[in-house]
């Protein structure tokens, strides 16, 4: 369960009461802390690796991009 998002981190609880801090962009866990701070401090110092990113972005998958999703055309009749 995600407990909150701040600016580019997902934040989880875990079963130990423990907290996790994941970067939204390239998916690696931050941090792991029981406190707030821990996970801020961390999350301010954090880079992504760029062979992660680039490793996510190659990926076959949905692109963003800014054109709307096309719909396909009803198959003709008959």
């Amino acid at each position: 369960m995600v407990l909150s998002t701040i600016s580019g981190f997902a934040r989880r609880e875990n079963r130990d009461r423990t907290m996790d801090s994941i970067c939204r962009k390239c998916y690696a866990t931050v941090a792991t802390a029981y406190w707030e701070l821990d996970l801020e401090i961390a999350e301010h110092s954090h880079v992504c690796d760029p062979a992660v990113l680039q490793y996510w972005n190659s990926r076959d998958g949905p692109k963003k991009t800014n054109q709307p999703a096309m719909r396909p055309s009803p198959s003709p009749t008959k």
